[in-house]
């Protein structure tokens, strides 16, 4: 998983890409959810949910850049089944725990 904890990224144009290990190959209708967290006036804001099948994504300074408290942001991945969500607006369920939550700071 990288970058490595506590990584320093500095400017809005900054190249910021989250990679992680996952299995050798989803299984049919299962994607990544990553999830991107910080927290603002000590109240987590959520980016919303990313779905992808790739393990690597590169971020834009819209996730809350200058926003963020200590500039840090939290992020973790999770296995999900598409089409299981429970109502309309909810998330797929998940077919793994989610990932340790790995940390990073960007600063505008």
């Amino acid at each position: 998983m990288g970058p490595p904890d506590n990584t320093i990224f500095a400017g809005n144009f900054a190249e910021v890409f989250l990679e992680w290990e996952g299995p050798a190959q989803l299984a049919p209708g299962e994607y990544y959810d990553l999830t991107i967290m910080h927290l603002f006036a000590e109240e987590p804001q959520y980016t919303g949910s990313q779905r992808t099948n790739d393990t690597r994504v590169q971020l834009n300074a819209d996730i809350g850049v200058g926003q963020a408290g200590n500039d840090r942001f939290y992020w973790w991945v999770t296995i999900r089944k598409e089409n299981t969500a429970p109502y309309p607006g909810a998330l797929d369920l998940p077919v793994s725990p989610r990932s340790e939550a790995k940390t990073f700071i960007w600063s505008p």
